[in-house]
């Protein structure tokens, strides 16, 4: 893959990650996301949403590479575990999910 613009990456970055946490009471969030390089999107990825039942989710991961594939891959990921985790109750199930649209 070839190098993207910095401005580039770091709009696309933007795009795997959460646009802000949510509010959650009882609860301190707080985030620091710093790529290895600003010219390159990467595949570290994080996720936070609220369920169903008073429930959250979390998730935070690594695709291994760098670049376009990698933020492919990534969003691929974050996508369907965020839907996974609102048909599934249990994480295990929204893991078999992600496994198989990953196959």
């Amino acid at each position: 893959a070839r190098d993207l613009t910095e401005e580039y990456a770091a709009v696309l970055q933007q795009t795997l990650l959460p646009p802000r946490l949510p509010r959650i009471d009882g609860l301190s969030l707080a985030s620091h996301y710093h790529p290895a390089s600003p010219r390159r999107v990467g595949g570290d990825f994080y996720d936070v949403f609220q369920l169903a039942d008073n429930r959250w989710a979390f998730f935070v991961g690594d695709v291994e590479g760098h670049g376009v594939d990698a933020a492919v891959v990534t969003s691929l990921i974050r996508y369907t575990l965020r839907s996974a985790a609102l048909h599934y109750r249990d994480p295990i199930a929204g893991l078999r999910e992600l496994n198989a649209v990953l196959m």
